[in-house]
């Protein structure tokens, strides 16, 4: 394998996209959900806060694979 193959990353940039756009919802959920967890006395208003915020960022994170997922038009069919 040559010099230059082994410094790209295993991603390509869409990959590399989704990623970087999953990180941020994604580290909300768990360190909310961690919070529930260690803290089962919390009030019931800041529980319930942090319960609308992970609903609304995993909905986040199903758009984004959705918008992921979807197929990719070649140039010659967009401007066919």
């Amino acid at each position: 394998m040559s010099k230059e193959k082994e410094k790209q990353p295993m991603a390509d940039n869409g990959d590399n996209r989704v990623i970087h756009d999953l990180r941020t919802p994604l580290t909300s959920v768990r360190s909310l959900s961690e919070i529930l967890h260690d803290y089962p006395n919390l009030n019931s208003k800041k529980r319930q806060e942090f319960l609308d915020i992970i609903i609304r960022e995993t909905e986040r994170m199903a758009g984004i694979m959705r918008r992921a997922e979807s197929p990719v038009r070649s140039t010659s069919e967009i401007f066919a």
